[in-house]
């Protein structure tokens, strides 16, 4: 319960959605807590309550709370002992004549245009579809806190993979990924990632967020490759991801 005290001694409201269909796990009613969308969103705020499990989307906080399941997990990556995979230092190797930099966020007509192609291309069935420059600023750019963006560009200087990153306290949290589909041999993706976990191993933060997990959800099952882990079970960050019964203690 210190979580809640501390939104209550700051003045902060929290709103409990309806339920609805879950978009992850069929036979699923889904429902999450948000933040008062009203409410100033800083640095110091966003990173105590990535700690205890909530997300940004857009200007919105929110965190899963359904009534019955607990299986939507906040997960993040301990930075200091992670070591590549195999297949991770193929990926790695690929990438050596791509270059990458964390630049200040701001809308820019190149980074939208491949956030366009990237939707297009893969999300055509999805809520995200068609693209406009009005969703991408409201989704990915949130003007009251630290962010970043993760340019990964050719030797030539063509931009094939963008990233939108809220910079925290004691780390990362990754928003949304794009990258264009005609370089997807690269694993891109995949590299975005593991940039994001050099960059804070050398700037001695300690996680990457990555959002969250669901055990036997294929969408999801990539974040689990980069071990150490931690998982938030509404309560405290463990290392295995255990399922229990959903309780409505903050």
């Amino acid at each position: 319960m210190e979580l809640a005290m501390e939104l209550v001694r700051m003045n902060i409201r929290l709103y409990l959605s309806s339920e609805q269909t879950c978009n992850y796990l069929e036979q699923e009613e889904s429902r999450s807590l948000f933040v008062d969308p009203a409410i100033k969103i800083n640095s110091s705020l966003i990173s105590q309550l990535s700690q205890n499990g909530f997300r940004r989307n857009g200007s919105l906080l929110y965190r899963p709370h359904c009534n019955h399941c607990n299986k939507c997990m906040s997960c993040r990556v301990i930075c200091r002992d992670f070591k590549p995979s195999n297949s991770q230092k193929k990926i790695l190797r690929k990438a050596k004549l791509l270059d990458w930099k964390l630049v200040p966020m701001k809308f820019t007509q190149e980074h939208y245009y491949l956030y366009q192609k990237y939707i297009e291309a893969r999300h055509i069935d999805g809520d995200m579809y068609p693209a406009s420059e009005q969703q991408y600023q409201s989704f990915l750019i949130c003007g009251d806190i630290p962010q970043l963006l993760l340019e990964i560009r050719t030797s030539e200087g063509l931009l094939i993979c963008g990233a939108a990153v809220d910079c925290l306290d004691d780390g990362f949290s990754a928003v949304y990924s794009y990258f264009d589909p005609d370089f997807s041999q690269l694993s891109l993706g995949k590299l975005i990632i593991l940039r994001l976990i050099e960059h804070c191993q050398s700037s001695q933060l300690a996680y990457v967020y990555l959002g969250y997990w669901i055990e036997n959800c294929r969408k999801m099952a990539y974040k689990k490759n980069y071990p150490p882990m931690e998982f938030f079970n509404r309560k405290q960050w463990i290392s295995e991801p255990v399922n229990h019964n959903a309780d409505m203690d903050l």
